[in-house]
């Protein structure tokens, strides 16, 4: 399946390069280890466009169960997207639906743009 770019994200603070490496590394880390996700999502500072800075933080839902560790899955991610856009202060949240994220998920739900979704 095609990812759908979400609409709405023209107001999120990431360069149409980054887009499109976050994107690349998802993919083919999804590839490489074999899962799928649902959707990238950007929150935090990044999705306000009236702040400044900030390091980049991603929601990623994945479609089912992780067949590799969340941890390893961040990991490889991590590296990934360094490979694609440089060093960059990136903070990754996966969820294959195993796990309560508590309040940091109410967090996440208010404050997340969707950049991508199958």
């Amino acid at each position: 399946m095609v990812p759908m770019i979400s609409p709405g994200t023209e107001s999120v603070r990431l360069t149409e390069d980054e887009r499109t490496g976050i994107l690349h590394a998802v993919e083919s880390v999804a590839h490489r280890i074999g899962f799928q996700w649902d959707s990238i999502a950007v929150f935090g500072s990044r999705a306000d466009p009236s702040r400044r800075g900030g390091d980049i933080d991603l929601y990623i839902r994945l479609s089912s169960r992780a067949p590799i560790s969340l941890f390893r899955i961040q990991n490889l991610l991590r590296e990934e997207i360094h490979h694609r856009l440089g060093e960059q202060k990136v903070d990754l949240v996966l969820d294959d639906g195993t796990s309560d994220l508590g309040a940091f998920g109410e967090i996440i739900a208010r404050q997340k743009r969707d950049l991508w979704t199958k």
